[in-house]
């Protein structure tokens, strides 16, 4: 406690020594003068003292003032006054006074007084050196401290200091703008603003740490002057003496609150893209397809359950690229191949190949997929179906197999009929002429039958491109090729898919019997022309006799041929036939889609 007294009582002496002490060094003019008034005072203190003292004590206020003087003038001005005072004494205090011969008895104080000013002036100056280095520290702390707060207030953070003991005894500008609070009160925590529902959590945590000496860190809502809570994160870290004991605390308060709503609305929407994910599970796995999706590289990352039943391949094995070793050997390269390119290009992918089932069997598969982009339309992921078509796959299999044998037996009947005129001239010899001529006609039927309707690869038509054009000629020559001239094509011809054949062939050859029959062909002079043009979006194909006998409108009810014509445009393509009976001869436009007929990206404009 004696300890405790005295080391307080040591502390205000400092403090009075630093406050009374010069910042700086006196000039020597003021120096000199005040040790020149030092003397001069304690001279006429000894004088208003010699009755009572006499001779003795004549150094006593000499001391003191060449201490006080060595102290605020220095060391130099203290020895000036040592002397001064010395002979002072000698002349004025000391037997015999007024006179400089001193008594042997006398010169021992002398010495002693010189000793003692030269020890004490030294000590003195030493002090002044320690409280003028204590008083620079002071100030330079001071500057230190303002500068912190400068630096502080320039924060966009809350900054704030504590005893020892916890309480705020510092806050930055910050703190006040944010809280409302008046900087004119001494600040003794933060509690009225803290959201009740975190006080008492804020209060464990600085109480531990407290405890411990150790940092702290907590996460409050702090109340706006608005009224408003918002999010802050308070840390703050203890200060030590050299002696490792906490002096004071200094921590910060940062807002966190945009980041941890934005964390919240993260949360939020993650926990319902889980709900969506697994909602899209649930119904891709009810699905009778197989469903998959790959990340934007195109590695497959999802499969639904009817992979995993129909593949009988453990969950997960075929990620990655190891999808394609489900598929036929033959079909892997292409399917390699489609798969890169959409990868590359962003366009859908469409393929049809084998996949292995779990018995080893291979089943026909369409497999699709389409890019999912985001708002600036990158790929983020790929979601594609495999859909079964073994059966129909098989299904046209076998049609287009019966398709082919039917073709091969109307091309048999054919040469059937062909071997029956060469067996018929053997009999009939005059005929030859005719039967040539008939049997050129049954062949040139055959060969426009193979146009439309192939048996098989090596009976299709060996033209670069099926056009109207080339049907049209196959069709005609029957019935024109004995003179050339007798036959017109013109205008623009156009590429058709082999479905459009048939019902063309069908016009064609109903349009060149009733000419043979009845129109220009059945004279020797008649000539058709056959015309194509492109017209918006349609094709029109103009038939056009003359040269042949007067021909009228018919009458009643239109014929069979006729009906026959109109079916095949209309039904089939989804055109319209217009007839006109002119003087010179019957002209026929057909007037169809060009969509319906032509071949998909191919056209011979």
């Amino acid at each position: 406690m004696q300890g405790g007294k005295a080391e307080r009582l040591n502390n205000r002496i400092l403090e009075r020594l630093v406050r009374v002490t010069p910042a700086r060094p006196w000039s020597p003019v003021r120096s000199a003068a005040t040790a020149l008034a030092c003397v001069a005072v304690a001279f006429l203190g000894r004088t208003l003292l010699d009755p009572l003292l006499g001779d003795s004590s004549p150094f006593g206020l000499f001391l003191l003032a060449v201490v006080g003087i060595g102290y605020f003038c220095g060391g130099l001005y203290a020895a000036a006054a040592s002397v001064l005072s010395a002979v002072l004494c000698v002349y004025f205090f000391l037997s015999p006074r007024y006179s400089f011969a001193t008594a042997t008895d006398a010169t021992m104080p002398i010495a002693v007084f010189i000793f003692l000013c030269f020890v004490l002036t030294a000590a003195a100056v030493l002090l002044r050196t320690a409280v003028s280095q204590l008083n620079e520290r002071q100030r330079e702390l001071q500057e230190s401290g303002e500068r912190a707060r400068q630096i502080a207030n320039l924060s966009p953070q809350i900054v704030w200091s504590a005893r020892r003991n916890g309480i705020p005894d510092y806050y930055n500008d910050r703190w006040y703008e944010y809280s409302g609070a008046n900087p004119d009160i001494t600040p003794t925590g933060w509690d009225p603003f803290v959201h009740p529902d975190d006080v008492a959590d804020t209060h464990a945590r600085w109480a531990e740490a407290l405890k411990l000496g150790a940092p702290y860190e907590s996460e409050m809502r702090l109340r706006r002057h608005d009224g408003e809570y918002r999010w802050f994160v308070a840390r703050a870290l203890p200060f030590e003496d050299s002696r490792g004991a906490v002096t004071r605390w200094y921590g910060t308060c940062t807002d966190i609150h945009d980041a941890k709503t934005s964390i919240e609305k993260l949360q939020a929407l993650k926990l319902q893209l889980e709900q969506s994910e697994n909602r899209f599970r649930e119904i891709a796995d009810l699905s009778p397809q197989i469903t998959w999706s790959t990340l934007p590289d195109g590695h497959h990352d999802y499969y639904n359950k009817r992979w995993y039943e129909f593949t009988g391949m453990p969950d997960g094995s075929t990620d990655g690229e190891g999808w394609n070793g489900m598929f036929h050997p033959e079909d892997q390269p292409l399917a390699w191949e489609k798969w890169n390119h959409s990868l590359k290009t962003g366009e859908p992918y469409e393929i049809e190949y084998r996949l292995r089932r779990h018995d080893g069997e291979y089943l026909w598969f369409l497999g699709r997929a389409l890019p999912m982009r985001d708002a600036k339309g990158a790929i983020v992921r790929w979601f594609g179906t495999c859909t079964d078509i073994h059966d129909r796959k098989m299904a046209l299999a076998m049609m287009e197999t019966l398709s082919h044998e039917l073709s091969h037996r109307i091309k048999n009947i054919f040469a059937v009929v062909t071997s029956l005129i060469a067996l018929s001239l053997r009999n009939s010899p005059d005929a030859k002429p005719f039967a040539a001529q008939l049997r050129k006609r049954i062949d040139a039927l055959g060969r426009a039958h193979d146009f439309a309707r192939p048996h098989s690869d090596a009976s299709r038509p060996t033209a670069p491109e099926p056009t109207i054009f080339a049907l049209v000629r196959i069709l005609m020559e029957p019935y024109a090729a004995d003179v050339d001239d007798r036959l017109v094509i013109e205008g623009e011809d156009i590429a058709i898919a082999d479905r459009v054949a048939t019902p063309v062939a069908l016009i064609i050859h109903e349009l060149a019997t009733n000419a043979t029959k009845y129109g220009a062909l059945s004279a020797d002079s008649g000539k058709v022309f056959i015309s194509g043009s492109r017209i918006a979006d349609n094709y029109e194909l103009t038939w056009r006799e003359a040269g042949g006998p007067p021909v009228a409108a018919p009458g009643g009810v239109l014929g069979f041929g006729s009906r026959l014509l109109d079916v095949s445009a209309g039904g089939q393509l989804g055109g319209e036939v217009e007839r006109f009976w002119e003087p010179e001869g019957v002209r026929v436009v057909v007037r169809v889609p060009i969509a319906s007929v032509e071949r998909q990206a191919d056209s011979l404009g």
